[in-house]
């Protein structure tokens, strides 16, 4: 089959990765479709860590200044003991060393801030449409998209931005399901005003660990109207169904946080805000990753990104962030692959381009596993009741919170430097069929 341009993209879901990619294609001259399973009227919850990184690829987009206008600077989160002492500082981002700050938002928020500049652009948004299945057709170069109300759509290229239980996976990786971690992170939610002697001005971000377990906190909104509170604790495996009725007993998750942050060590803060939280105010986020062989099907017409393609544990604090990079760098690759159809022969293969695409993403997404597996791995480490080893680890965490120019290769990550990267592995390995 002679290669042709891609010229329309089927994406299915919207919540960060699908209208990024759709924007960074349109930047590419590129024409998209995005489809939602869910209505327009969906809202997630929670909140998210926009790093560095990803507020240079919201900066690409033309979105960095919108995003501090709905968040509040977070560049970092301070790890403290029951006592107060400091024991490392978590860095999320730097406006001084890596050119953006980090960013705190609401989930729902910067999802829905992607979604309006998609409509605003006049790229087509279709909500209500539950993707069930997908194929493609080597000869004709086409992939095909069906919908659970019988709507069968064509496309260039169908990419699944849809999440940990991706259903596009399923179509192009049939077996490859998610790994549940035997953790869940309990979420609570307050307006400021709910907690009994609560000083807003007191509210900052930091993660309280002791032997019996870990506590974080952190301002919902820049003003500390709205906290932000979570442990994540030991839990046994579940169905995708079960998991979903476990998310709707606010009841029980409440009860899971006031057993045992309810009581002494824990300070009075903290017993406050699992007390004194209303009981609608707590939602929960079970720890699932995936691991697939590779992001593209076999003629290379059908991928997934983000979640789908790689879902990492939210304590790695760059799920949102890598989503992000995933979609600027597949929207340069597929606008790479176009232009080099214009040149002469051999002709480009598709396949090839996103190939290289999907090795660099993988070793770069396994670099920020292994620093988020060593990271938390020390920090749960340091739960313990001896002095000595408490010290020992205290002395790792310092060690592997990371500050400055270490942290350069992740939050100084660019399109850029991908680009680069990108033409060196093409030069080197030829564009034949």
């Amino acid at each position: 089959m002679t290669s042709k341009s891609i010229k329309n993209v089927v994406i299915i879901g919207g919540g960060i990765s699908g209208p990024a990619l759709a924007l960074a294609l349109q930047k590419h001259s590129i024409n998209s479709t995005l489809y939602e399973g869910r209505p327009s009227n969906y809202k997630v919850g929670g909140s998210i860590a926009l790093s560095s990184n990803a507020m240079r690829m919201l900066d690409n987009l033309g979105l960095a200044t919108k995003t501090r206008s709905i968040g509040y600077p977070g560049d970092t989160m301070s790890l403290v003991n029951l006592e107060g002492k400091e024991l490392g500082i978590l860095t999320w981002g730097s406006e001084t060393l890596f050119g953006y700050p980090a960013i705190i938002t609401y989930r729902n928020s910067i999802r829905e801030l992607l979604l309006d500049e998609c409509q605003k652009n006049g790229i087509s948004v279709r909500y209500d449409m539950r993707f069930v299945g997908a194929s493609e057709d080597p000869e004709t170069g086409i992939a095909t998209a069906r919908f659970a109300n019988g709507e069968i759509v064509e496309a260039d290229l169908l990419v699944g931005a849809d999440g940990i239980f991706s259903r596009v996976r399923e179509a192009i990786m049939p077996g490859h399901t998610p790994k549940f971690r035997g953790q869940v992170t309990v979420r609570g939610f307050t307006a400021s005003k709910n907690i009994k002697g609560l000083d807003k001005n007191d509210v900052r971000s930091k993660i309280v660990l002791s032997p019996a377990g870990s506590f974080a906190v952190l301002p919902a909104d820049k003003d500390a109207d709205h906290i932000i509170f979570f442990s994540t604790l030991t839990t046994h495996a579940r169905s995708k169904e079960e998991w979903r009725e476990f998310s709707k007993d606010q009841v029980g998750l409440k009860a899971m946080l006031q057993d045992p942050f309810s009581k002494e060590p824990w300070s009075e803060y903290i017993r406050n805000l699992v007390t004194q939280t209303p009981v609608e105010g707590f939602d929960c986020w079970p720890f699932h990753t995936i691991t697939i062989p590779q992001y593209t099907s076999t003629h290379g017409h059908i991928l997934v990104l983000g979640d789908a393609a790689h879902g990492l544990p939210p304590s790695a604090g760059q799920g949102g962030s890598m989503a992000l990079e995933d979609a600027l760098t597949l929207a340069l690759t597929i606008s790479h692959f176009n232009t080099a159809l214009s040149s002469p022969s051999p002709s480009p293969s598709l396949l090839n381009h996103l190939h290289i695409w999907h090795h660099i993403r993988k070793q770069r997404i396994a670099k920020v596993e292994e620093r988020t597996n060593a990271s938390t791995s020390t920090r749960t480490a340091t739960l313990t009741k001896s002095e000595e080893e408490r010290g020992e680890k205290e002395k790792a965490l310092k060690e592997v919170s990371g500050k400055g120019v270490e942290l350069e290769w992740l939050y100084g990550y660019s399109v850029e430097g991908f680009e680069g990267e990108f033409e060196g592995r093409l030069a080197g390995v030829g564009d034949g069929e």
